[in-house]
């Protein structure tokens, strides 16, 4: 590419399909951040940004009406699929775009990529930095050859990958993303709300634990493995989001507490700010909980907390790394129980770990068992809400490895469009498949036990996206085929 006044990006998420009711809740704040950089280091820069709403046809047309010259897709590995057609469409219509994929996808699996697609670079790991060099490059016809963190096809077809990219070590030197590229109105939000609209926000980057299902070890490429933004500068984004009509943010960072002095400076931080009409939620890990952060949260107007309870079985959570006991969950939903905080939990139906390089797996009992423990921590008001959903081996986590070693994954799923948490993955070494989708059942009707319980459920805000979600669990629950 030869070197321009005036640079066209379009930066874009993959087609939604209808199976998964989750994609447009929220814009792709690694998208919104990449815009937001690149705009802070390169003058004359045009970029667009196309979401998940629009289908692959509209999607297509929309990138050859930019006429971009550089196509940059965010990938996760659920949607791979998707996202290879997607690139290869777009590469059929104009030939000579260069197509750069991210995300964790990109980062975990990028030869499968390169396999499947037509794509010519892959952005690994943190994105800002390398994406900004490689725009840098491309621009003024440079070779490839000396920018961290990518790997990439060259003009003889040879896939080359380059040594790792450190991370950026202060997460307040990144601008805020661009939330100018994108209407609020064009996303549905937290489908459990006290206020609308909403959005999401980061407050951290990286997790220091090893839970065996999760593929966070593809962004561990150095030290630390936890970064976190200053309390004050993620007040500044919050105090910017509400000036936008933002009335409720859910904080998606992993988990909140991983340093809780830190955890309750953010909630004093957010608290002085004193906007009595702005919501928050936020994840939490089952330990540390504390009655001072559950206080401070409080008064940050934060009313729901989601914590991976992943099983009610020990033997499970000790399997699968999760590091918390039963008592722990118990401890921690009781605290913020004590302080009018509601919880939600997490549940994933049907591990697979090894002990010693001996496979193990979560049992049809210890199952049930898990969806039992839900039931009576309702019953004794200590989780208000759930989902559920089966474990699936994501590229780049232990678990993955583990069911490419004891050949796990169900040859049916290995090519579907999209993989969503309704869908079984692992066939599991004496377990019935029938058993399973029975399970997952009882996880529907445990769900809407608690959701019918809820008075939130009923707020007139959310009430017409609750019932919509209800129905497309419905379709699940009766075994209606859910449009792919």
């Amino acid at each position: 590419m030869k070197r321009k006044d005036n640079l066209c990006i379009v930066l874009a998420d993959p087609p939604n399909p209808e199976s998964n009711p989750y994609g447009t809740a929220f814009p792709n704040l690694g998208l919104l951040y990449l815009a937001a950089y690149l705009r802070e280091h390169i003058d004359n820069i045009e970029i667009h940004y196309i979401n998940a709403s629009y289908s692959m046809h509209d999607h297509v047309e929309l990138v050859e009406k930019y006429a971009p010259d550089i196509y940059g897709l965010s990938m996760s590995s659920p949607f791979a699929q998707i996202g290879y057609n997607l690139i290869n469409e777009v590469k059929l219509k104009i030939p000579k775009l260069f197509i750069v994929c991210g995300g964790p996808h990109a980062t975990a699996a990028p030869q499968d990529i390169f396999r499947n697609s037509f794509a010519d670079a892959c952005c690994l790991g943190e994105g800002e930095e390398t994406f900004f060099q490689l725009v840098i490059s491309l621009r003024c016809g440079d070779s490839l050859n000396n920018i961290a963190g990518i790997s990439f096809r060259d003009s003889t077809g040879t896939i080359t990958t380059s040594r790792n990219r450190p991370l950026i070590p202060s997460l307040d030197k990144i601008p805020f993303p661009a939330w100018d590229l994108i209407q609020l109105n064009d996303y549905s939000g937290c489908r459990k709300a006290m206020a609308k609209p909403s959005a999401a926000i980061i407050a951290s980057r990286g997790c220091l634990f090893n839970c065996t299902f999760c593929s966070n070890p593809v962004w561990r490429n150095e030290r630390p493995w936890l970064r976190l933004r200053s309390p004050e500068n993620i007040a500044e984004e919050v105090l910017l989001l509400y000036n936008r009509g933002i009335r409720e943010i859910y904080i998606r960072s992993d988990e909140m507490n991983s340093n809780l002095d830190w955890a309750i400076a953010v909630f004093n931080a957010l608290a002085k700010l004193d906007l009595k009409d702005l919501y928050f939620q936020c994840n939490l890990r089952a330990k540390p909980v504390t009655k001072v952060l559950a206080e401070a949260m409080k008064r940050a107007r934060c009313w729901l907390c989601h914590i991976g309870v992943e099983s009610g079985s020990q033997r499970v959570l000790n399997g699968i790394q999760k590091g918390v006991t039963i008592a722990d969950i118990e401890n921690a939903c009781r605290i913020l129980k004590e302080c009018g905080i509601k919880t939600y939990a997490f549940v994933m139906l049907y591990q697979a770990w090894e002990v010693f390089s001996n496979l193990q797996t979560e049992n049809t009992m210890e199952v049930a068992g898990t969806l039992l423990y839900i039931v009576k921590m309702r019953l004794k008001g200590l989780i208000d809400f759930m989902s559920c959903g089966f474990t699936t081996p994501y590229p780049g986590s232990d678990l993955y490895e583990i069911a490419i070693k004891n050949n796990l994954i169900r040859p049916s799923r290995k090519l579907v469009q999209v993989i969503t948490p309704q869908d079984i993955t692992l066939q599991l070494p004496g377990t019935q498949l029938w058993k399973m989708e029975l399970l997952r059942r009882f996880g529907l009707l445990t769900q809407a036990m608690l959701f019918l319980l809820a008075s939130e459920s009923y707020r007139a805000i959310t009430i017409r996206q609750n019932i919509q979600h209800a129905a497309y669990k419905l379709r699940y629950f009766l075994g209606l085929k859910t449009p792919k």
